[in-house]
């Protein structure tokens, strides 16, 4: 139990971390809360198998494990979806803020099929990449000098958007970490025989019928 809670606070703290990346974030910044993001998963995905594991009978053993890995493959999924659903809305939101800026409108007129309501973390990473940049380079200073504005300001766009989506981890992570402190602890199997064919071993062992070293004959 204490692993279970100390991996998902580990988690916790990451989310919380990552929920505070800006424009000025450095990749060191970044590698020390994916260090500890890794740890804490690191700590909380075997334990919560084991935690399943041991809750249920030997004969329920698959079905269980198959669960686990069914309800987390559905998680990763569909929480992979909303997420991006409100990063996009969130860049989306915020890009009709600036619609006005000088340099979207010049890119609206020369390609029409980039507009506002399909800009995407896709579009704002093209913005961003360093090919667009060395292509803006062959236009004209006015325009390079809006290009420059506009990228500084997707930047805080962006930024601004990927904290919107580490924040509502973070409250999902918080429930699961105060989830994690009701637990049930259960003392781990030692042994994957019945508990009454155990205790009747056990006795037998008592009562001289059996001497401890043919006991695992009879696990046989």
């Amino acid at each position: 139990k204490i692993l279970a809670i100390t991996g998902t606070a580990f988690v916790t703290l990451a989310m919380i971390m990552m929920s505070f990346i800006g424009i000025h974030t450095t990749q060191l910044d970044l590698y020390i809360r994916m260090i500890i993001l890794g740890l804490g998963l690191g700590i909380t995905m075997p334990i919560f198998n084991i935690v399943v594991q041991n809750a249920f009978p030997q004969s329920n053993l698959g079905v269980v494990t198959a669960g686990i890995q069914l309800f987390r493959s559905i998680g990763g999924t569909v929480g992979t979806a909303i997420m991006g659903s409100v990063l996009n809305n969130g860049l989306v939101t915020r890009v009709k803020e600036i619609s006005h800026d000088p340099f979207l409108q010049q890119m609206s007129k020369a390609n029409p099929t980039l507009s506002v309501e399909k800009f995407d973390a896709n579009t704002a990473q093209a913005f961003l990449s360093a090919d667009m940049q060395t292509k803006i380079q062959t236009m004209q200073p006015q325009a390079m000098h809006h290009f420059t504005e506009f990228v500084a300001k997707i930047k805080l766009i962006l930024a601004t958007s990927i904290s919107e989506v580490f924040i509502i981890g973070s409250f999902l992570m918080a429930i699961a970490l105060v989830t994690s402190f009701f637990l049930k602890e259960i003392p781990l199997r030692k042994s994957h025989r019945p508990t009454a064919e155990k205790a009747g071993v056990e006795l037998a062992v008592g009562e001289g019928e059996f001497s401890a070293k043919d006991e695992p004959n009879l696990k046989k």
